[in-house]
């Protein structure tokens, strides 16, 4: 496996894809969308930073599709941009924000790039056992 791409729908899911992917050195390109936000992770192979960077745990207060709704098109934008960066990564043809957080106001045609760190508590950065 060179690359792994994740659309769960659950933090449980995201949380144990992210955490499979450090251990196994593995990239993984994450996108999820909820009501009106969407959300494209790039974790690096071996995270620094990964997923727990960001969240220490899977927020337990998050809605889920179900309850937010999704906006109309917006998995198939979001699957795009997951697929753009899966071909970048396998082909090495251009270079992709890895550690970074791309954060979209659907609304409001708005998108923000959250540059992530690792921290120095994280599973990430410890030495392997």
């Amino acid at each position: 496996v060179d690359l792994v791409l994740d659309g769960s729908d659950n933090f449980e899911t995201r949380f144990a894809v992210a955490d499979a992917c450090v251990r196994g050195q593995r990239p993984l390109v994450y996108g999820a969308i909820t009501g009106f936000s969407a959300h494209l992770f790039l974790q690096p192979a071996g995270g620094e930073p990964c997923l727990r960077c960001l969240f220490e745990a899977p927020p337990t207060d998050a809605m889920s599709c179900a309850d937010a709704g999704v906006l109309p098109g917006a998995t198939t934008m979001v699957g795009g941009l997951m697929a753009q960066a899966a071909i970048g990564t396998i082909l090495k043809s251009w270079s992709l924000p890895w550690g970074s957080l791309q954060v979209g106001e659907l609304r409001q045609f708005r998108w923000r790039q959250i540059d992530l760190q690792p921290r120095s508590d994280c599973q990430c950065t410890s030495e392997p056992t």
